[in-house]
């Protein structure tokens, strides 16, 4: 243990570094990369999926709902055919949807197009955004991931002032894909989405900056992932100079549903952040007896308060 005179240096940092896995050095390396240079890209998130994130564990229900303040999400499972003949998928979870749904996003907004090309191969575009594996299981979840949200209803609502306002049916309308002609190998993999017009508009006025060398970061832990996504809205519109302070129950409400055990949602809920805040330096995240506090904090990429046109109020 180090006495108060010694000096901290570079050879004590490097010593440090190689006590860790390379996983662990990397995740560092990123967060002070993070901390001294601005992205050479950015992606984007809608401002309501950075609030009210997929399941993220797989569901037996066709429906399923998050509420947060004054926003809300519904998604209902829906059918693809193979060409043969209609083939219910489930609902989408996990990090593969989200990281899907970020992408496409992201094309959307940089090109002011609701076509979206997600490159010759969706792997493409999710390595861009940290999701690199490779191997038969990983692109058969991902070909999964993918059916289930073409064929999902998404229902989004969110009240500004006295105004409710709601985007309701499929957020794509096309997709342009392949099918093997065995219907017991549907392997539906879409090159090009195109949004329905409805959700191209709202997200067109509410899109969320993202720096992607973090959501790369956190991509495999679909909890931290959605903190990430609301920290990123939220921190910035904090106003009260004492912070707004967030309970265990409001929390367990917005990211918990899923988690029956408070205490345990409590011990995931905080090892997500963790994650989180190496990856967002800027983040002013308090505990307080009861929950947590959230202080006004620069957003993860500078120019986030000349995009975001949408203000998602409340507690949460």
């Amino acid at each position: 243990m180090s006495n108060n005179n010694e000096q901290v240096g570079p050879r004590h940092v490097a010593e440090h570094l190689n006590k860790l896995t390379a996983q662990q050095r990397q995740v560092v390396e990123l967060s002070a990369q993070i901390t001294e240079e601005s992205p050479e890209e950015i992606a984007y998130q809608h401002v309501v999926l950075c609030h009210l994130g997929f399941p993220r564990s797989r569901t037996a229900s066709p429906t399923f709902e998050r509420m947060s303040g004054n926003a809300s999400l519904r998604l209902e499972a829906g059918a693809l055919s193979n060409g043969f003949e209609w083939v219910p998928q489930a609902l989408p979870y996990g990090s593969i949807p989200r990281v899907i749904m970020i992408a496409a996003i992201t094309h959307a907004v940089k090109n002011k197009t609701p076509v979206v090309e997600l490159g010759r191969s969706m792997s493409e575009s999710l390595r861009r955004l940290g999701l690199s594996e490779t191997g038969a299981q990983h692109w058969r979840n991902v070909v999964k991931q993918s059916q289930a949200m073409a064929a999902m209803t998404m229902r989004l609502a969110w009240r500004t002032g006295e105004e409710v306002k709601q985007f309701q049916g499929t957020p794509v309308r096309e997709i342009s894909a392949w099918a093997h002609r065995n219907p017991e190998q549907l392997t539906l993999m879409p090159s090009v989405i195109t949004f329905s017009l409805d959700f191209y508009q709202s997200l067109e006025r509410a899109s969320v900056p993202l720096d992607p060398r973090a959501v790369s970061s956190v991509v495999r832990y679909p909890l931290a992932l959605d903190i990430y996504c609301w920290l990123a809205h939220r921190l910035y519109r904090v106003r009260d100079p004492r912070g707004d302070f967030i309970s265990w129950p409001a929390l367990k409400g917005q990211f918990g549903s899923e988690i029956a055990d408070p205490r345990n949602f409590k011990r995931l809920f905080q090892m997500a952040l963790k994650r989180v805040l190496l990856q967002y330096p800027a983040a002013t995240v308090k505990p307080r007896i009861g929950g947590i506090v959230l202080h006004t904090s620069a957003p993860p990429i500078a120019s986030a308060s000349s995009v975001v046109a949408l203000k998602v109020r409340g507690g949460k």
